[in-house]
Protein backbone atom coordinates (compact mmCIF):
# COMPACT_ATOMS: atom_id res chain seq x y z
CA UNK A 1 0.00 0.00 0.00
CA UNK A 2 1.21 3.54 -0.29
CA UNK A 3 2.46 5.74 2.17
CA UNK A 4 0.23 5.32 4.58
CA UNK A 5 1.15 8.59 6.55
CA UNK A 6 0.36 10.37 3.70
CA UNK A 7 -3.42 8.44 3.02
CA UNK A 8 -4.02 9.97 6.80
CA UNK A 9 -2.71 13.33 6.09
CA UNK A 10 -5.04 13.26 3.13
CA UNK A 11 -8.17 11.88 5.34
CA UNK A 12 -7.51 14.72 7.87
CA UNK A 13 -8.43 17.16 5.01
CA UNK A 14 -11.34 15.94 3.68
CA UNK A 15 -9.29 14.75 0.34
CA UNK A 16 -10.34 12.40 -1.78
CA UNK A 17 -8.31 9.36 -1.25
CA UNK A 18 -7.42 6.36 -3.79
CA UNK A 19 -5.46 3.30 -3.57
CA UNK A 20 -4.69 0.11 -5.73
CA UNK A 21 -4.12 -2.92 -4.90
CA UNK A 22 -2.87 -5.62 -6.57
CA UNK A 23 -2.85 -8.43 -3.61
CA UNK A 24 -3.69 -7.25 -0.10
CA UNK A 25 -1.88 -8.30 2.70
CA UNK A 26 -3.17 -8.73 6.29
CA UNK A 27 -0.96 -5.67 6.98
CA UNK A 28 -2.79 -3.74 4.08
CA UNK A 29 -6.01 -4.49 5.67
CA UNK A 30 -5.08 -3.51 9.19
CA UNK A 31 -3.79 -0.25 7.52
CA UNK A 32 -7.04 0.51 5.67
CA UNK A 33 -8.87 -0.42 9.30
CA UNK A 34 -6.80 2.36 10.50
CA UNK A 35 -7.71 4.49 8.00
CA UNK A 36 -11.55 4.26 8.60
CA UNK A 37 -11.22 4.70 11.87
CA UNK A 38 -9.52 7.37 11.58
CA UNK A 39 -11.88 8.67 8.90
CA UNK A 40 -14.95 7.84 11.06
CA UNK A 41 -13.99 9.30 14.12
CA UNK A 42 -13.66 12.89 12.17
CA UNK A 43 -17.15 12.93 10.94
CA UNK A 44 -18.49 11.22 14.29
CA UNK A 45 -19.46 7.89 13.45
CA UNK A 46 -16.49 5.36 14.97
CA UNK A 47 -19.29 3.68 16.35
CA UNK A 48 -19.58 1.87 13.22
CA UNK A 49 -16.40 1.23 12.44
CA UNK A 50 -16.29 -2.30 12.98
CA UNK A 51 -19.40 -2.55 10.80
CA UNK A 52 -18.17 -1.08 7.74
CA UNK A 53 -14.71 -2.82 8.52
CA UNK A 54 -16.55 -5.97 8.17
CA UNK A 55 -18.56 -5.95 4.73
CA UNK A 56 -15.46 -3.70 3.11
CA UNK A 57 -13.27 -6.10 3.76
CA UNK A 58 -15.19 -9.13 2.49
CA UNK A 59 -15.58 -6.67 -0.54
CA UNK A 60 -11.94 -6.15 -1.02
CA UNK A 61 -11.36 -9.97 -1.15
CA UNK A 62 -14.10 -10.73 -3.13
CA UNK A 63 -12.79 -8.32 -5.55
CA UNK A 64 -8.81 -9.30 -5.37
CA UNK A 65 -10.27 -12.76 -6.03
CA UNK A 66 -11.95 -11.60 -9.10
CA UNK A 67 -9.08 -10.15 -10.35
CA UNK A 68 -7.04 -12.91 -9.58
CA UNK A 69 -9.18 -15.18 -11.57
CA UNK A 70 -9.51 -13.25 -14.68
CA UNK A 71 -5.64 -13.18 -14.44
CA UNK A 72 -5.81 -17.35 -13.79
CA UNK A 73 -7.86 -17.47 -16.89
CA UNK A 74 -5.40 -15.43 -19.00
CA UNK A 75 -2.82 -17.14 -18.00
CA UNK A 76 -4.17 -20.68 -18.55
CA UNK A 77 -6.19 -20.04 -22.14
CA UNK A 78 -9.14 -20.38 -20.41
CA UNK A 79 -12.14 -18.07 -21.75
CA UNK A 80 -14.54 -17.29 -19.06
CA UNK A 81 -17.49 -16.09 -21.12
CA UNK A 82 -17.31 -20.07 -22.09
CA UNK A 83 -19.37 -21.84 -19.87
CA UNK A 84 -17.26 -25.14 -20.18
CA UNK A 85 -14.12 -23.18 -19.89
CA UNK A 86 -15.56 -21.23 -16.94
CA UNK A 87 -16.82 -24.29 -14.88
CA UNK A 88 -13.55 -26.35 -15.30
CA UNK A 89 -11.40 -23.34 -15.17
CA UNK A 90 -13.08 -22.20 -11.53
CA UNK A 91 -12.57 -25.94 -9.85
CA UNK A 92 -8.58 -25.36 -10.74
CA UNK A 93 -8.32 -21.89 -9.59
CA UNK A 94 -9.91 -22.80 -6.54
CA UNK A 95 -7.30 -25.27 -6.41
CA UNK A 96 -4.59 -24.21 -7.28
CA UNK A 97 -4.71 -20.31 -6.26
CA UNK A 98 -7.54 -20.11 -3.56
CA UNK A 99 -6.33 -23.15 -1.48
CA UNK A 100 -2.94 -21.64 -1.69
CA UNK A 101 -3.30 -18.14 -1.74
CA UNK A 102 -0.56 -16.44 -0.16
CA UNK A 103 1.79 -18.59 -2.51
CA UNK A 104 0.92 -16.68 -4.98
CA UNK A 105 1.39 -12.90 -3.90
CA UNK A 106 4.15 -12.44 -6.38
CA UNK A 107 1.95 -14.00 -9.43
CA UNK A 108 -0.70 -11.47 -8.28
CA UNK A 109 1.29 -8.35 -8.08
CA UNK A 110 2.39 -8.64 -11.78
CA UNK A 111 -1.08 -8.67 -12.91
CA UNK A 112 -2.70 -6.70 -14.92
CA UNK A 113 -5.62 -6.82 -13.67
CA UNK A 114 -6.14 -4.73 -9.95
CA UNK A 115 -8.96 -3.50 -7.94
CA UNK A 116 -9.09 0.57 -6.41
CA UNK A 117 -10.63 1.88 -3.01
CA UNK A 118 -12.21 5.47 -3.50
CA UNK A 119 -12.93 7.43 -0.01
CA UNK A 120 -14.80 10.32 -1.05
CA UNK A 121 -15.81 13.32 0.87
CA UNK A 122 -18.98 15.56 -0.06
CA UNK A 123 -21.03 16.22 2.84
CA UNK A 124 -21.04 12.53 3.00
CA UNK A 125 -18.14 10.19 3.07
CA UNK A 126 -18.89 7.67 -0.15
CA UNK A 127 -16.73 4.57 -0.32
CA UNK A 128 -16.20 2.58 -3.36
CA UNK A 129 -14.53 -0.48 -4.28
CA UNK A 130 -13.90 -1.02 -8.17
CA UNK A 131 -11.63 -3.64 -10.24
CA UNK A 132 -10.92 -3.20 -13.91
CA UNK A 133 -11.97 -6.90 -14.99
CA UNK A 134 -15.33 -6.64 -15.78
CA UNK A 135 -18.48 -9.42 -14.65
CA UNK A 136 -19.20 -12.39 -17.08
CA UNK A 137 -22.52 -13.81 -17.86
CA UNK A 138 -21.76 -16.95 -15.33
CA UNK A 139 -20.59 -14.46 -12.16
CA UNK A 140 -23.65 -11.97 -12.76
CA UNK A 141 -26.04 -15.16 -12.23
CA UNK A 142 -24.15 -16.11 -9.08
CA UNK A 143 -24.22 -12.90 -7.39
CA UNK A 144 -28.21 -12.49 -9.09
CA UNK A 145 -29.08 -15.41 -7.45
CA UNK A 146 -27.28 -14.74 -3.66
CA UNK A 147 -28.96 -11.25 -3.74
CA UNK A 148 -32.24 -12.86 -4.15
CA UNK A 149 -31.02 -15.88 -1.27
CA UNK A 150 -30.01 -12.47 0.90
CA UNK A 151 -33.97 -11.27 1.34
CA UNK A 152 -35.00 -14.66 2.90
CA UNK A 153 -32.88 -15.02 5.90
CA UNK A 154 -32.88 -13.76 9.03
CA UNK A 155 -29.52 -14.11 10.16
CA UNK A 156 -26.12 -15.04 8.86
CA UNK A 157 -25.86 -18.26 10.63
CA UNK A 158 -29.35 -19.45 8.85
CA UNK A 159 -27.82 -18.10 5.36
CA UNK A 160 -24.78 -20.32 6.17
CA UNK A 161 -26.61 -23.87 6.74
CA UNK A 162 -28.75 -23.01 3.79
CA UNK A 163 -26.64 -21.16 0.92
CA UNK A 164 -23.30 -22.41 0.79
CA UNK A 165 -21.96 -21.88 -2.90
CA UNK A 166 -18.57 -23.26 -2.40
CA UNK A 167 -17.21 -22.63 -5.91
CA UNK A 168 -14.72 -19.94 -4.85
CA UNK A 169 -15.42 -19.95 -0.92
CA UNK A 170 -18.47 -19.92 1.49
CA UNK A 171 -20.20 -17.66 -0.79
CA UNK A 172 -21.73 -15.50 1.96
CA UNK A 173 -20.11 -12.20 1.40
CA UNK A 174 -22.74 -10.93 -0.33
CA UNK A 175 -25.65 -12.30 1.93
CA UNK A 176 -23.63 -11.04 4.73
CA UNK A 177 -23.59 -7.31 3.54
CA UNK A 178 -27.18 -7.26 2.30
Amino acid sequence: MENFEELKHKALEDRELEIKFRYITDEDLQQIYSLLQQILQKIGKVYICEYIFMMLKEILVNSIRASAKREFFAKNSLNPENPDDYKAGIVRFKNEIILNWSEHEGFLKQSKYFITLNFKFDKKLVIEVTNNSPLVEQEQIRIKARLDAADKYKNILEAYSDHSDSQESAGLGIVMTV
